[in-house]
């Protein structure tokens, strides 16, 4: 049976513009980029969430609820070490969600993807998981300080950084998915019950966009198992081939 995904969450654009760097800049201590004319632009945040999903089951239903597109992160490639030497981004912040957009239907998951740029507040993330409590089983992948509103979310991913600035998130959630790199993913079901999962190592190129991967791979697998250990080890994999690729990629 087909399964259906209502995703929501915050869109940017994801650009490379492609140069070199080949001397110091003589009026302050930068170097100077020289753009070759090579611009590669994607769809990042929720958007590269989607495109993995697309890519990893093609015949899921994905319904996607996201920003009017404005938010840029544009990196700056040096060709010659295959690099990025800064980024910039612009329009850092979106509009909030407008309710009327969603398309009140039924869905095997729900999906946050949640980069805390203005799009979804707590409460907005509280209202609509309360919703489909008991009718989907729901995911989150957010950066915001975790709280009583991610109480009816069934499964809740983030990075290492952000699981050391949440260090009381588990009175909030019994499943808690903690991202580590090249070291794996930690399933912690509360401050003392834990699995950790190993993944295999890889020459990394770029991080970038590992993160919404592995949320995709977690989800994907899910749907098709419902087991959560699985879908661990899956979505390990995923993030381990697209760091091992230049760019916001998919597996």
């Amino acid at each position: 049976m087909t399964k259906s995904i209502l995703l929501i969450g915050e869109k940017c654009i994801d650009e490379y513009v492609y140069g070199t760097c080949e001397r110091i800049c003589p009026e302050a201590p930068a170097i100077c980029f020289k753009s070759n004319g090579k611009i590669n632009r994607t769809a990042g945040m929720v958007g590269n969430v989607e495109k993995n999903i697309r890519v990893l089951d093609p015949s899921i239903r994905i319904t996607t609820i996201k920003n009017p597109c404005s938010i840029v992160k544009r990196r700056f490639v040096d060709t010659k070490y295959n690099s990025i030497v800064f980024r910039v981004d612009e329009n850092d912040k979106c509009d909030p969600i407008n309710y009327d957009s969603i398309e009140h239907g039924i869905y095997d998951a729900i999906v946050f993807s949640d980069y805390c740029k203005g799009f979804l507040q707590p409460q907005d993330i509280e209202y609509i998981s309360n919703k489909y409590k008991d009718q989907a089983v729901q995911f989150i992948d957010t950066k915001k300080k975790i709280d009583n509103f991610i109480q009816h979310i069934d499964f809740v991913k983030i990075n290492e950084t952000e699981y050391h600035n949440n260090k009381d998130c588990l009175q909030f959630c019994t499943n808690l998915i903690v991202t580590y790199g090249d070291k794996g993913a930690t399933h912690y079901i509360d401050n003392t019950t834990y699995k950790h999962y190993d993944t295999e190592k890889v020459e990394v190129r770029d991080v970038c966009g590992a993160g919404d991967t592995f949320l995709a791979g977690l989800v994907v697998k899910y749907l098709e198992t419902e087991n959560i250990q699985d879908s661990i080890k899956f979505a390990n994999n995923c993030a381990r081939i697209v760091v091992s690729k230049f760019g916001v990629a998919t597996p």
